[in-house]
């Protein structure tokens, strides 16, 4: 633990059939916060998961009041799972992060302090920006085909930011309602769709890097099938915010207005 003083906290944990993968990651995730000894809660969402992904979550509940299991079914996707989280969460800084633990919840010590500052509403991890470390890294011909996703993303939908997909991003309070209370993608590029929405609310969004590690068994594969389906949702997200030209993320702190 650093010397950085954590803000009353929110930790949005989605998942769908892991019940191998959340106990460790919210066990681990329940110890940092304790010894950080901050006004934490811990909202665990089940998306209609087939196995006992609810009854392990309900488990580590059962010790402490601060974890909280949404349930429901059947699976609506990762989008619909984290939108869910993020509007039932009550502390000032929202978090959320992934069930495979693959960026631990200390990052969080790197990316607060941005929000806490005021300059931005919105911090997200990145896995290509300085300060990234990659434990673990994707193969490459996976690898290869996330960057070509990332350049049909910024050609037709959204550029400003280089990882629009790590599944580590803080909000405010306030950022948090505003842009999950609009968001309607359900799918796994729920993410696209919320920049888009923070940028055009004109929100303000940090870009960290962050220690990753990439899990073999990750749930989002890319094949032709994926890629077409990825397209098509992008498409999607662009009817709905009815744009026609990529939006802009706004990365510029915000300026403080000048003493009188």
């Amino acid at each position: 633990m650093s010397a950085v003083k954590l803000p009353a906290l929110s930790v949005v944990i989605p998942c769908y059939n892991e019940v191998r993968r959340l106990p460790p990651t919210l066990q681990h995730t329940l110890d940092y916060l304790r010894r950080g000894g901050c006004d934490y809660e811990i909202i665990v969402v089940d998306d209609g998961s087939a196995d006992e992904t609810a009854g392990a979550a309900q488990a580590l509940a059962a010790q402490d009041a601060r974890v909280r299991v949404i349930r429901y079914t059947p699976n609506r996707g990762k989008g619909y799972a984290v939108r869910t989280g993020m509007l039932a969460a009550t502390k000032a800084v929202v978090l959320f992060m992934d069930a495979d633990n693959s960026t631990e919840i200390a990052e969080v010590e790197k990316c607060a302090p941005w929000l806490q500052s005021g300059a931005y509403d919105i911090v997200i991890g990145s896995r290509a920006n300085a300060g990234t470390q990659l434990v673990r890294a994707q193969h490459p011909v996976r690898k290869l085909l996330g960057n070509v996703y990332g350049m049909l993303t910024r050609s037709i939908a959204l550029y400003g930011i280089h990882d629009t997909q790590c599944g580590f991003k803080l909000f405010t309070q306030a950022a948090a309602q505003r842009v999950f209370g609009e968001l309607q993608s359900p799918s796994a590029i729920f993410d696209i769709e919320l920049m888009m929405r923070a940028s055009r609310a004109g929100l303000h969004i940090k870009e960290v890097g962050v220690t990753w590690t990439h899990d073999p068994e990750s749930r989002l594969t890319y094949n032709a099938r994926t890629s077409l389906l990825i397209f098509l949702e992008l498409l999607k997200i662009k009817w709905r915010l009815r744009t026609l030209l990529p939006v802009r993320a706004r990365t510029q702190p915000r300026v403080a207005p000048a003493p009188r």
